[in-house]
């Protein structure tokens, strides 16, 4: 059967393609409805890529990681998938991200079930040496869901 969509889900999505726009200036589609059951958004025609595309590409995700911000998180909380994701204001980007987006889904059941006690113990230990492994740095606006078939190179090759 299906699964409904969180009431949130696409209202959060249109505000987040909003944010990227409004504050990074990047190309989003653009949103025309939204309602808890679905988005309407703008077709997009793409282009097949090219090397001068991801490079485009790379220097307009340069520009994204320079919208910073004075605290880690956001105004609302979001989906991953259908989990939902704590996205709560911290001070410390190493705090957020050991709450937010390890431990949290260490709590799922079917997480739980597939990892062994090791792997557990071995993440926490990872979320206590957070600050040795990765440098510091400030907090930046940036897109969860990012990945190869989430960008789209349109007709002029933005």
């Amino acid at each position: 059967g299906s699964v409904d969509a969180p009431p949130d889900l696409f209202p959060l999505e249109a505000a987040g393609l909003r944010a990227l726009h409004e504050r990074a200036g990047i190309r989003t589609p653009q949103v025309f409805e939204v309602s808890a059951h679905h988005v309407l958004m703008e077709a997009l025609h793409p282009r097949p890529d090219t090397d001068e595309f991801w490079e485009a590409a790379g220097r307009t995700f340069v520009t994204l990681h320079t919208v910073r911000g004075d605290r880690f998180g956001w105004d609302t909380d979001g989906w991953l998938g259908l989990l939902p994701q704590a996205n709560g204001w911290a001070d410390d980007g190493y705090e957020f991200f050991a709450e937010h987006r390890i431990r949290r889904y260490l709590r799922e059941p079917k997480v739980r079930s597939a990892l062994e006690p090791a792997d557990l113990a071995g993440l926490e230990r990872i979320c206590e040496r957070l600050p040795q492994l990765v440098p510091t740095s400030p907090s930046v606006l940036n897109h969860g869901d990012l990945w190869r078939a989430n960008i789209v190179a349109g007709p002029a090759g933005e």
